[in-house]
Formats: C-alpha cells, sequence, structure tokens
C-alpha cells in the first residue's frame, strides 16, 4: 500500500468517524442534560446495529475478497436481505417486551438506531470493496457524501432549535439514505450488479453471520452494558456525562477503526504471500504513532472539556482518560487477532468475546452488590475488560504458525 493510499483511506474514515465527534458541542448545547442522555442511549443502540449487521456484513466482504474474489458479491444481496429480517425479527420481539415493562424509550431509541444501520448497508458494501480493491480515492468519495449530508443536517438542526433527541437521531437516518440514494446514481452499474444477482440463499453469509455474531453482540455489549446499567440505576443525567466522557475517548476509538482499516488487509496479505518482515516494520510504526497520539489526547482532555462543553459535564473528563486506555488495549486486541480472524477461527474469537463480556457484568455486578457502582469505577471495569481480553487472544494468537512467522521471521 502506498503511502498516498494510506493517508487517503486515513483521511476518508477519519473524517467519517470524527464529524461526530466535532459536532458534539452543537448537540449538547441544544439538548439539554436528560435529552443528551437519551440521545446518547440512541447511540449504544445505533452502535450495536453497526456491529450486528454492518460490521459483520464487512469483515465477510473483506475474507471472501481474498479468498474468493469478487464473487463475493453475489452473496451481497441474500446478506442484505437476512439482516432486514433479522432486524424485524428482533423488533419485534423487543416491543413485545419494553411495552409490557413500560420501558418505550428503549424500543424507541432502538427502532431509529436499526433503521439507520439498515440503510448504510448497500454505501458500506462499496465502501469495503473499494477497499479490497485499494481504490482509496473513490473510497474517500462515498466517505465524504456521508460527511457532509451528516454535516448540514445537524448544523440545520441546531440553528432551528431542535431541542428533542429524537431530531438528532433522525439526521443520522436522513444522512445514510441520503448516501445511499446518491451512490446508486453515482455507482448505478455497482448497484445493478449487486441487486441483479441471482442468488437467493442465505446459507453462505448465515454460516459467517452466525460464527460471528457472538464476538459483535458480546464485543458491543462489553462497551454498551454499562451504559444501560446507568440508565437504569443513575438516570439519563448521569448518563449523559458519562456518555460525553465515553465519546470524547472514542477520539482514540476513531484512531483505532483507522489503524485497523490500514492494517487489515497488509496483514492478511502478509499471511497469504509471507512478506511478513515489512509487515512487522508497519504495525510497529503504526502502533507507536497510535500510542504517542492517546498520551498526548489524555494530557489536553482537562482544557478541552470546560471550553466547548462547560462545567455541568466537567466529570466527563475521567471518564475520557480512562476511556481511552481501554481503547489503547482494543486495538491491540484487534492487531494481534488479525491472525484468527485470518486462520476463520471465529467460533473462538466469540468465545472470547463471550468470556470477557462475563468478566466485565461480573465486575460491574460486584460494583451494584457493594454499592460502589457509579461513572469512574465503571469506566474502570471497561479498562480491565479489555486488558484481560488482551491477553486471551495473545495466549491464542501466539499459537498460531502465521503469527509466529508475523513475529519472528526477517
Amino acid at each position: 500500500m502506498s503511502k498516498k493510499g494510506v493517508l487517503t483511506l486515513a483521511l476518508a474514515e477519519g473524517f467519517t468517524k470524527v464529524i461526530g465527534l466535532l459536532l458534539l458541542p452543537l448537540i449538547t448545547a441544544s439538548l439539554t442534560l436528560e435529552e443528551f442522555g437519551n440521545y446518547s442511549l440512541f447511540l449504544v443502540n445505533y452502535v450495536f446495529f453497526m456491529a450486528l449487521f454492518v460490521a459483520i456484513l464487512n469483515n465477510f466482504i473483506i475474507v471472501g475478497f481474498f479468498r474468493r474474489g469478487y464473487r463475493v458479491l453475489f452473496d451481497c444481496k441474500p446478506a442484505l436481505l437476512f439482516n432486514i429480517s433479522a432486524f424485524a425479527f428482533i423488533a419485534v420481539i423487543l416491543f413485545s417486551v419494553t411495552f409490557a415493562i413500560s420501558k418505550t424509550l428503549y424500543f424507541e431509541t432502538f427502532f431509529y438506531a436499526g433503521l439507520a444501520s439498515l440503510l448504510a448497508q448497500p454505501s458500506q458494501i462499496l465502501l469495503t470493496l473499494k477497499q479490497c480493491e485499494k481504490d482509496y480515492l473513490s473510497y474517500a468519495k462515498i466517505s465524504v457524501v456521508y460527511i457532509l449530508c451528516y454535516s448540514v443536517f445537524a448544523v440545520l438542526a441546531y440553528l432551528l432549535e431542535i431541542k428533542s433527541w429524537q431530531g438528532f437521531a433522525a439526521i443520522f437516518l436522513i444522512a445514510h439514505a441520503l448516501q445511499t440514494l446518491i451512490i446508486s446514481f453515482v455507482n448505478a452499474r455497482s448497484i445493478k450488479v449487486l441487486f441483479k444477482s441471482n442468488t437467493t440463499s442465505f446459507a453462505r453469509y448465515k454460516k459467517h453471520f452466525n460464527t460471528l455474531i457472538g464476538n459483535s453482540v458480546f464485543g458491543w455489549a462489553r462497551v454498551n452494558i454499562d451504559k444501560y446499567l446507568i440508565m437504569t440505576f443513575l438516570g439519563s443525567i448521569v448518563l449523559a456525562t458519562y456518555s460525553l466522557g465515553f465519546q470524547l475517548g472514542a477520539v482514540i476509538g476513531l484512531l483505532n477503526t483507522i489503524l485497523i482499516k490500514v492494517l487489515n488487509p497488509i496483514v492478511f496479505s502478509s499471511f497469504k504471500n509471507g512478506n511478513f518482515a515489512n509487515t512487522r516494520k508497519t504495525i510497529i510504526k503504526a502502533v507507536f504513532t497510535f500510542l504517542i497520539l492517546t498520551a498526548s489526547f489524555v494530557l489536553i482532555l482537562p482544557y478541552i472539556v470546560p471550553i466547548f462543553f462547560g462545567e455541568e459535564y466537567s466529570s466527563s473528563i475521567h471518564i475520557a482518560q480512562l476511556i481511552c486506555v481501554g481503547y489503547f488495549l482494543q486495538v491491540s486486541v484487534s492487531i494481534i487477532g488479525a491472525v484468527l480472524f485470518y486462520e476463520k477461527k471465529n467460533k473462538l474469537i466469540s468465545v472470547l468475546s463471550f468470556v470477557s463480556f462475563c468478566f466485565l457484568v461480573l465486575a460491574l455486578a460486584g460494583l451494584i452488590f457493594f454499592d460502589k457502582f457509579n461513572a469512574t469505577n465503571t469506566a474502570i471495569m471497561f479498562v480491565l475488560s479489555w486488558l484481560f481480553h488482551f491477553l486471551a487472544t495473545l495466549f491464542f494468537s501466539i499459537k498460531e504458525q502465521r503469527f509466529k512467522q508475523l513475529v519472528l521471521d526477517d
């Protein structure tokens, strides 16, 4: 991968993720603490569906492309239909449960988030394909469409003095819908190939989905179960300050996403062609840069929050610093666990996510039992759960021959 290609991919992915962070001051200024807490619950569910549907679909395309080439596209249409069916099934169950316990807010945030992720899927397929082809200019153009749509409507919501979480949640739906429509027009030929596929069987994608669902669900739950517990036990106002800290810490999560987007094709290619030495040097440089950026961001957080969000969000600072540490451990898990994805140890990956999730649940249950449940202690448990996951993933990765070659071969 050329340096220009790396820069283009990083900038495209970075701007897509960072735009939400840049617009946070507008959102917090528009919403009360309680409404921002409800909006944060929507974001929790949005991340869930992006992990459940979009991330698994993207992984399916990447792995399939390197193994079967463009034939993987013939399975995308049934994959989309499978995800729509799965969402409808989950929605019916959740509606029944939330209505019965009078928690309709949970369903409402869930429904908005699910629709947004489904609308994102066609453009995400094209993005992933362009990434595999190393066509980074096209990747950047597709990403810019979403950035512009989201930015324009978020600023409009602020200027029109939208005061409800639903109004800002709707921006996600509008931005993804417009991105899909524009991309469908510009890339009409690719869209026709995608939707004219004669393949109607869910079998290949369903198998891939079933093996990774544990990793996606429990991986998401480890990052978000804390927010559900805070909403339930401490209320939406505490969730607002905690979530802001989490979203600020997600700057490091953003760098994590960029790094993995850049490194995954390189690492997978090295597993295939055996060029381990250059890949190892690239990984070392990337991780060292990531470490420096993480440390720098942690140090400047106490100066950022009062200026852009006000004193009412001051308790978010320590939360954000802890979350940064957690995300650094997360990127370490992604790098050393790449070999498990390549070797299709999907069940093992899911088990590791499940065990790490159980570790976090037990830790949070202990906090509640001993009356120590608060935002700061919850963030500490988040960090410890990723440390546990890192050590467990390392234990299994070092047993793989390709991992040994990546670490040791010249």
